[in-house]
């Protein structure tokens, strides 16, 4: 009787033990799993184009170590009701993506699924025109469209929400953005005297 009592036992703590195991295996499976659907971005590049009304017109740049570069080409604000050119948000800035800011692109990046995403190409004919350049696991995917996919429109609107943040600096210094050739301007044009923003100049 204590022998089958005994044996009882030691059934009971190898059921138990290799419910364990399995469950461990289970949970690393779905951890690899995971790991492989989920790509990881080195770089991405995002531009908006000029429209037939008041569009901003944006190109920024981001990488995966939160460095940002943004040349706000034309940016409108409303004043009194009204959409005018807001010069003091014009022009070149450089910064680092806040936490949340960075935290948010992550998660719509991995929400666009970019190996299996695509954008119809379609350029015409007077709204705004959305260029995505994205380097991610030793891959490069371009999609541009005036109509992208509702799939992609959060990704979209973070990155715009990116190139506006207020916590980036400007700088006088110009630089290029991929796919964004950049005709040699007189940043005068887009720094007039007594600019009043959170902006700082360098």
């Amino acid at each position: 009787m204590e022998k089958e009592k005994f044996m009882c036992k030691i059934f009971s703590y190898l059921t138990f033990f290799l419910f364990l195991s399995c469950n461990n295996f289970q949970t690393e499976k779905k951890k690899i799993e995971t790991k492989k659907q989920t790509a990881r971005f080195e770089k991405i590049i995002f531009h908006t184009s000029s429209c037939s009304g008041r569009c901003d017109v944006q190109h920024l740049e981001i990488d995966y170590n939160k460095k940002i570069r943004v040349f706000n080409e034309r940016i409108y604000s409303k004043k009194n009701g009204v959409s005018e050119v807001d010069y003091s948000k014009m022009g070149y800035f450089t910064g680092m993506a806040s936490d949340t800011a960075f935290n948010k692109l992550l998660k719509e990046f991995d929400n666009i699924k970019i190996d299996t995403l695509t954008f119809d190409g379609v350029t015409c004919c007077d709204g705004i025109i959305f260029t995505v350049i994205v380097y991610y696991d030793g891959k490069k995917k371009i999609l541009q469209s005036m109509d992208p996919p509702k799939t992609a429109i959060n990704f979209l609107n973070t990155l715009g929400q990116i190139a506006s943040a207020e916590n980036l600096t400007r700088t006088v210094t110009q630089f290029e953005i991929e796919n964004f050739d950049i005709e040699r301007v007189d940043l005068k044009n887009y720094l007039p005297p007594k600019i009043t923003n959170k902006k700082n100049k360098t």
